[in-house]
């Protein structure tokens, strides 16, 4: 379980948040805007600091220099950077897909794992990361595709949660 409680934060040109909470349990996988959802991936991660609240791991506070316990713990797959073209790009994408859902990790974090795959392969990632949460995982996705909310609702069954964050100023837990 990963929990923010009343976290501000800001990356630098980028996005903010001021004093946001929300509780990200075990077995919930969570869709956040992507440029918010980078930031709370990035906060979570120890990337961007903190500069009131507090960020804490199955209960423990995490500090810029205990984040690093995090990480190692964590899947973390970013938006791939530098390829020279677009099969390079989506294949790039299909490893760390497939690398995230063949570890071990507790928590999942994806930053717009979608954007160069094909349609088809988009559904075929999605029933991977609800396979991940169905085993118990936190999965945390920043992603600009809104339509995958009503999708993932659709084909909702048994205890996974599901939810798309597009207000930030409440307190949200799942």
């Amino acid at each position: 379980m990963i929990e923010l409680k009343n976290v501000t934060a800001k990356k630098k040109g980028g996005a903010a948040m001021d004093g946001y909470s929300a509780l990200f349990r075990n077995g919930g996988l969570r869709l956040l805007d992507r440029a918010f959802g980078e930031l709370v991936i990035d906060v979570v991660l120890g990337f961007c600091p903190v500069e009131a609240g507090f960020v804490c791991y199955d209960g423990m506070p995490l500090s810029p220099q205990s984040a690093n316990f995090l990480r190692k713990m964590a899947a973390y797959i970013p938006t791939p950077e530098g390829f020279r073209n677009a099969v390079d790009l989506r294949q790039k994408q299909r490893e760390m897909i497939a690398g995230a859902m063949q570890s071990d990790a507790a928590v999942v974090l994806a930053v717009e794992p979608f954007s160069h795959l094909p349609e088809t392969e988009v559904r075929e990632a999605m029933a991977l990361f609800r396979k991940k949460a169905d085993e118990g995982a936190v999965v945390i996705i920043a992603t600009d595709r809104n339509d995958l909310k009503d999708d993932l609702n659709a084909g909702f069954e048994g205890g996974l949660k599901v939810n798309f964050e597009g207000n930030f100023e409440k307190e949200d837990e799942i």
